[in-house]
């Protein structure tokens, strides 16, 4: 039995209604702490407490045994006072979050009900509105309802749930990406410590890390790419045999104790560099250097269904490193497009690059690749309030940049892929009002979901119709993946202003101030809706997002604080985590 001691606080004058005294109630094991009798409400003495190292006030006479055990169950009887009206006051409970549901932890007892509080307990979250025992229970890693159980109940079925979590140190520019057999494979840079399974890397520039790790969050090999100068972005492709994967450097790197040597910095002044691993071990297989006089990365990497390696980089003035002795005037702003073949034995062979140039007056942002079959499809950002789409050929004597284009105003288009029927899917976000085959559609939120899609007819890319989400995300669109069932999945990075409801389709999901948030979103284009929500206790940083053939869902992020899935402790925590998700 839990008995409960009244303390009674007399003040010489009527308190919130009661007749000549202020009470609460203390449960005996945690009970007003003393130092002295003078520091106990009359009728009780400070003595030791047989639960704690600390003394408390207990009933005179009591023994040292009663505290904490069972005191006699008049004493809440013959303690508490009544009211002017002759009732006994009423237990009200701590209501910060004014949703009608005040917390067991903070109560008071009053004849009249105290600003702030509530007289229904058991709110197991007072920081946030929409969690109390009267709320409905959704799939968004919280217990909403306060019955102990997180995304589960009678009536909800089919939530994600984590499965794994990897806590490998401080990354950045995660890039994630699979193969058939859903082996997932990773890149990132990182500065201090990393550590993937039993490989520990410390450096103290931003060098870079590549990894194979099953679809159980376990770590096949790792291999760091380790120099002396900094190291910029990497993107990683993989296909039957090898990864790929293309780094900015600044310095030679040295990769399974294989030196890769830098050009000649009078030369030239910046240089990409495309490795070739073995997907079996990790071990270098080949590696290709790219050079142009200013800075410039590799925005994305795949392949095409012939093996063929295409990639997208935004130098600028003069490029070279494609093929053996040729060079590409730039001099202006632009992306050039590349495409290798890659040998049996894994050499990078001489390729082919084609320059898209960019309005001047426009800042390229985002650039993102997608190939099927014998199309390749690229997306980019210009400026802060359009994006540009436009098609290339893989194979043929067409291969190279194709003439279907398409500028979309007022949406920046982040991610990009091909469906069953050859038609674009996009995701991006809402910027400024745009009409749209007599649409119009206007932002509401900072920034709006939207998802795209882009009829192709033959060589014209037909104007785009948008499904548009109301919400308040701040990058709407880190990552999205499109299923050939059509299914869609987004990443996306948010930070509500306060306590928000987000709503997409169906589905909905919740979020707290000053923490952050990456919300995995199915819009529902097939099949139900859901949310789900990986928080952090203070900050959120998604990068990256793969959707394995057996329906598993690999997310990763920095973060800042505690995260309340990870399998380890992380308070006060500054790191990246990479975490196994089976989806409905």
């Amino acid at each position: 039995m839990t008995t409960k001691l009244w303390l009674i606080a007399c003040a010489g004058f009527l308190l919130s209604g009661l007749s000549a005294c202020q009470t609460e109630v203390y449960d005996t094991s945690t009970a007003f702490v003393c130092q002295t009798t003078a520091d106990c409400a009359p009728g009780y003495e400070c003595k030791p407490s047989p639960q704690t190292n600390n003394r408390v006030c207990r009933p005179v006479g009591a023994s040292s045994a009663d505290v904490g055990g069972d005191v006699e169950e008049d004493v809440e009887a013959d303690a508490a006072p009544q009211c002017e009206d002759g009732t006994r006051p009423t237990t009200y409970f701590r209501d910060a979050d004014e949703d009608g549901w005040g917390t067991t932890d903070n109560s008071t007892l009053a004849c009249d009900r105290p600003q702030g509080f509530t007289p229904d307990g058991g709110d197991c979250n007072d920081a946030a509105a929409w969690i109390n025992p009267d709320a409905e229970e959704t799939c968004n890693g919280f217990d909403d309802d306060c019955d102990g159980s997180v995304d589960a109940s009678a009536d909800f079925a089919g939530c994600p749930s984590v499965q794994w979590t990897k806590l490998p140190g401080i990354l950045d520019s995660i890039d994630m990406t699979h193969d058939a057999n859903g082996e997932l494979y990773m890149t990132a840079s990182f500065t201090g410590r990393v550590e993937l399974g039993d490989v520990v890397v410390e450096r103290q520039a931003s060098n870079t890390v590549i990894a194979r790790m099953g679809d159980d969050g376990s770590v096949q090999w790792v291999q760091p790419v380790i120099s002396v100068e900094n190291q910029g972005v990497s993107r990683i492709a993989v296909n039957d045999d090898y990864v790929v994967v293309g780094i900015d450097v600044d310095a030679a790197v040295t990769v399974d104790e294989t030196e890769v040597p830098l050009g000649d910095p009078e030369q030239w002044g910046q240089e990409v560099v495309l490795l070739v691993l073995s997907k079996t071990d990790g071990q270098l297989v080949s590696y290709r250097r790219l050079w142009a006089y200013t800075d410039f990365e590799v925005k994305d990497l795949a392949f095409d269904s012939e093996g063929d390696l295409w990639a997208v980089v935004n130098p600028d003035l003069q490029f070279g490193g494609y093929a053996a002795g040729e060079t590409l005037e730039i001099n202006d702003d632009g992306l050039v497009l590349l495409e290798f073949g890659l040998a049996a034995d894994g050499t990078i062979e001489d390729g082919s690059a084609w320059l898209r140039r960019i309005d001047a007056q426009k800042m390229l942002n985002g650039v993102h690749l997608s190939l099927a079959g014998t199309k390749g499809f690229a997306v980019a950002n210009l400026g802060f309030d359009e994006s540009l789409v436009f098609d290339f050929h893989t194979t043929g004597a067409a291969r190279g940049p194709g003439h279907a284009e398409q500028n979309v105003e007022g949406v920046l288009l982040e991610r990009i892929a091909v469906d069953q029927a050859g038609d674009l899917r996009l995701c991006g976000t809402l910027v400024a009002a745009t009409t749209l085959d007599g649409i119009t559609y206007a932002p509401e939120g900072i920034s709006d979901v939207v998802l795209a899609q882009i009829d192709v007819d033959g060589a014209t890319l037909l104007p785009p119709s948008l499904r548009h989400f109301k919400n308040p995300l701040d990058e709407a669109c880190k990552e999205y993946v499109l299923r050939d069932s059509g299914a869609e999945l987004i990443l996306a990075d948010v930070t509500g202003p306060g306590d928000e409801t987000l709503t997409f389709a169906s589905a909905t999901a919740h979020l707290q101030e000053s923490r952050g948030n990456a919300l995995l979103i199915n819009p529902g284009q097939t099949g139900a809706s859901w949310v789900y929500n990986l928080t952090a206790s203070f900050y959120m940083y998604p990068e990256s997002l793969v959707w394995l053939p057996d329906g598993r869902v690999v997310a990763a992020a920095g973060f800042t604080g505690a995260l309340p899935f990870a399998d380890e402790t992380t308070d006060n925590t500054v790191g990246s985590f990479v975490v196994g998700i089976d989806a409905p």
